[in-house]
C-alpha cells in the first residue's frame, strides 16, 4: 500500500487530484511551517458523485494556494462535503448546477438542504453521542461551507471547466452564488408546511463570459461569508 502511494505520488499528476492527500507523501501539499496536524491524511475517494469530490478538490486546492485556507481546515471541509454529497445522493441531482438554475428553485434547494441537516444523524463517535443531531452552529458552519464553495466556484467556473474536464461547471449562473442568506440555519427548521419537490437537473449550456480567476476573488472568510450584490 505505501509503496503504491509513493509511486502515485512520485508522478507528476497535480497533488489535489489524489484521493489520499497525506503532507508526509507529498511535499507539493501547502502548509504551514509548523502544522499541528501534519501526520493526518486526507480520504475523498469514498465522497460520492464524483463531479461533487473532484470539484471540492479543485476548489480547496484554489484556496489552500491563494493562502485563504490552511491544511488543518480541510478536515472539516471533507466532513462537510461528505454531509452535502448524502443530500445530494438523496435528491438525485447528477450536475454541478443542482436545478434548473433560476434564483427560486436554488433558493428552495439550499432550504431544502438546512432541514437535511437539521434531521442529520450522528453516524461515528465524536463531541456528541452516535445517533445525536447536529448543532445549531455546526449546521450553519456547513452551510457557509457550500455557500463559500458554490460563490467561488462560479467566479471560476471556466477553469473548473479547463482543469476538471467537465464543462457543466460552466452551467453556473451569480444565482449559484446567491443560494445561502443569512439565517438559513435558522429559517430552515422543519415545519409541517409541504416541502417543494425535488429539482429537475440543469442542461448544460456554456456562458458567454466568466468572471477570471483571481487570488483576490477568493479572499472570502468562511466564517463571515460576504454576500454577492
Amino acid at each position: 500500500m505505501l509503496e503504491r502511494l509513493l509511486r502515485q505520488y512520485a508522478s507528476k499528476v497535480d497533488w489535489w487530484r489524489h484521493d489520499i492527500w497525506s503532507l508526509r507523501l507529498d511535499p507539493r501539499i501547502p502548509r504551514r511551517e509548523h502544522e499541528p496536524r501534519a501526520n493526518t491524511a486526507v480520504r475523498w475517494g469514498d465522497i460520492t458523485p464524483v463531479w461533487l469530490r473532484e470539484g471540492t478538490k479543485f476548489y480547496l486546492r484554489l484556496q489552500m494556494e491563494s493562502g485563504q485556507l490552511t491544511w488543518s481546515t480541510v478536515m472539516q471541509h471533507r466532513v462537510n462535503t461528505a454531509r452535502c454529497a448524502a443530500f445530494v445522493a438523496k435528491r438525485g441531482i447528477d450536475h454541478p448546477a443542482l436545478a434548473d438554475g433560476s434564483e427560486r428553485s436554488l433558493r428552495s434547494l439550499a432550504l431544502d438542504s438546512g432541514i437535511f441537516l437539521h434531521h442529520w444523524q450522528r453516524e461515528t463517535p465524536g463531541r456528541a453521542e452516535v445517533g445525536g443531531s447536529l448543532q445549531p452552529r455546526t449546521i450553519n458552519k456547513n452551510l457557509q461551507t457550500i455557500d463559500l464553495f458554490y460563490r467561488v466556484m462560479t467566479d471560476c467556473r471556466t477553469e473548473a471547466a479547463e482543469g476538471l474536464d467537465d464543462a457543466r461547471w460552466l452551467a453556473l449562473t451569480d444565482s449559484h452564488a446567491r443560494m445561502f442568506r443569512p439565517g438559513n440555519a435558522r429559517s430552515a427548521r422543519p415545519t409541517n408546511a409541504t416541502t417543494s419537490t425535488t429539482p429537475t437537473s440543469a442542461a448544460c449550456s456554456p456562458t458567454s463570459s466568466s468572471s477570471a480567476c483571481q487570488p483576490s476573488r477568493l479572499a472570502l472568510s468562511s466564517a463571515t461569508p460576504a454576500r454577492s450584490s
